[in-house]
């Protein structure tokens, strides 16, 4: 067997662990929603009640690739508003691309400040709930209507600077919002990987860090 051929069977069988990873995850994930649904049904009124498999921490915990991207690709914290998004599948055919500056972002919400997200919970698959999280942002709908998407999308794909991917169906996408600061107008830090995309309705490995 060639060394080609040898490298496309490592390719693959790389690419099928991946797969075999996702799913696992997407089938823990399920699980954990549906828990999560039935608990918010019958839960009492106790701030200190989380869902079944779920235990609360003190601060945000930091989960990253293990490494972050090169600042000269990267760089929302020297860039300041000047940084930009890029965006792509713009257009009716989804052919169009555009780079968007936080400072359009901006602009683009009521009284060009940024929309208030206060006291929200994130919570983890591996079993983690933080709460009382806040940030500043833009919603996604607004972004939406700023880029004018392909009308029949049905999946938001990420792209991190740091290689990690993946897709969030629309149907998650209704309360999603670009997080570009925290509660106190900061950008979102280096180890929470600003600005990133939320999805309220998910657990956070659906929120990819460094857009």
């Amino acid at each position: 067997m060639g060394a080609a051929a040898e490298l496309e069977m490592e390719l693959d069988a790389k690419a099928l662990r991946e797969i075999e990873k996702k799913k696992r995850l997407m089938e823990l994930d399920r699980d954990k929603k549906r828990a999560r649904a039935s608990h918010g049904a019958s839960a009492s009124s106790s701030s200190s009640s989380v869902a079944p498999g779920q235990h609360l921490v003190k601060k945000w915990v930091v989960l990253d690739l293990g490494h972050r991207p090169d600042k000269s690709a990267h760089d929302p914290w020297r860039e300041g508003e000047d940084f930009g998004v890029h965006f792509h599948g713009l257009g009716d055919g989804g052919e169009r691309s555009r780079r968007v500056t936080l400072r359009e972002l901006r602009a683009a919400c009521p009284n060009a400040e940024w929309a208030r997200f206060d006291s929200r919970d994130w919570h983890c698959v591996t079993g983690w709930s933080a709460r009382g999280l806040s940030f500043r942002g833009v919603p996604l709908s607004t972004i939406t209507a700023l880029l004018s998407p392909r009308a029949d999308w049905r999946c938001l794909f990420q792209r991190s600077a740091d290689g990690y991917a993946v897709g969030v169906h629309v149907d998650e996408c209704a309360n999603a919002f670009l997080a570009v600061t925290d509660g106190d107008g900061e950008v979102l830090s280096e180890e929470h990987g600003g600005p990133r995309l939320v999805f309220p309705d998910c657990y956070g490995w659906e929120s990819a860090k460094f857009l």
